[in-house]
């Protein structure tokens, strides 16, 4: 009876022995190497997978758009402006002394005429200095004006001409000088001159006399 007892005892011990070695789910590794302790070649990855990218080939990339080149709106013709600023011819336009243009005269007015067409209304003043009495210079800067309008109107560029009711002549004598002490011959070639302005302008009245 003794011995029965021993024997028993020893097979539950051993049974004890093989449940506190298992799991729920079946039997546990026993090996608890960290993968520090593994050979290199089982911890890193192949050496492929370190470059394995997705790539294109350039003859199956798909081909850059080229982008459509912006088109700017043509500028829309914008009007004159209503009053220009006077433009002077400079002395040498006249002899000394005489209301006769010289060739370099009709040159620069030639080269402004087109300029003018565009505008409603063309104003020709005429001014001397003050080397002469104040009714010559009247006179003079009358006669100079009306030499320059009487050419502008016998222009023609591209089929248009001036019509002889927009162009008008007025003379100052020597009442608007630019230079006002005229002790020099420099100042007084500056203060001979005639001017012509274009645009929607009130055309001055002609002096009655000298200022």
């Amino acid at each position: 009876m003794t011995t029965k007892r021993l024997r028993l005892g020893l097979a539950i011990a051993g049974l004890v022995l093989v449940v506190g070695c298992s799991s729920p789910d079946g039997p546990t590794a026993t090996n608890t190497t960290s993968t520090g302790d593994l050979p290199e070649d089982l911890v890193r990855p192949p050496a492929d997978h370190d470059t394995l990218q997705a790539t294109v080939s350039p003859t199956s990339a798909a081909p850059a758009t080229p982008s459509s080149p912006t088109t700017e709106p043509n500028p829309s013709p914008t009007e004159p402006p209503p009053t220009s600023t006077p433009l002077s011819l400079p002395d040498v336009a006249f002899d000394r002394g005489s209301a006769e243009l010289t060739e370099e005269g009709t040159r620069l007015l030639t080269a402004l005429f087109p300029q003018l067409l565009v505008h409603r209304v063309v104003l020709v003043e005429g001014h001397t200095s003050e080397e002469d009495s104040d009714a010559a210079n009247l006179t003079l800067s009358i006669d100079r004006a009306n030499a320059v309008r009487m050419f502008l109107l016998s222009l023609e560029y591209r089929g248009q001409q001036l019509a002889p009711d927009t162009v008008h002549a007025i003379g100052h004598g020597e009442c608007q000088p630019i230079t006002p002490h005229q002790t020099t011959e420099a100042d007084r070639q500056v203060n001979r001159r005639v001017t012509i302005t274009s645009g929607d302008l009130t055309v001055p009245p002609q002096p009655a006399g000298p200022c």
